[in-house]
């Protein structure tokens, strides 16, 4: 009998660069996501509870930005495109619109590297949202 898998508590999607100190800061100052660990060579960010970005400096690493595409979910995503542009992203595509068969509006962009990202929101009722937590009554 296989014993059970034990259980995934977190994920950390990897991002690689040759110049750390132009990629971290678009993660941290634009993007606005919480740097976690600072490893010098690698930096990861907290981008929802369990889930994480980390962006590395390391020799003989793949730069390539074709085939993946990192993608952050929020409830509003026209806020969240006009407060990216407020703060200088200016690599969109498109302005947030309704995308594939109408069941998620979103819109994509590039970080300094080219890595290309995406913001997006699930209108589809069967998508599983995130349980807010519970601001402390005390």
């Amino acid at each position: 009998m296989t014993p059970p898998r034990p259980p995934i508590e977190q994920a950390v999607t990897w991002l690689y660069t040759d110049d750390l100190e132009k990629l971290a800061p678009f993660y941290s100052d634009v993007l606005g996501l919480e740097m976690v660990l600072d490893q010098g060579k690698c930096r990861v960010f907290r981008t929802a509870p369990g889930a994480y970005l980390g962006v590395c400096c390391m020799a003989n690493r793949p730069l390539g930005t074709k085939g993946m595409m990192v993608t952050f979910l929020c409830e509003d995503v026209q806020a969240m495109y006009e407060a990216l542009v407020a703060r200088g992203v200016d690599t969109f595509e498109h302005p947030p619109q309704k995308l594939g068969d109408g069941s998620l509006i979103g819109t994509y962009f590039r970080d300094p590297q080219g890595y290309h990202l995406q913001i997006q929101q699930f209108l589809d009722a069967r998508w599983r949202h995130p349980v807010r937590p519970v601001a402390d009554a005390g």
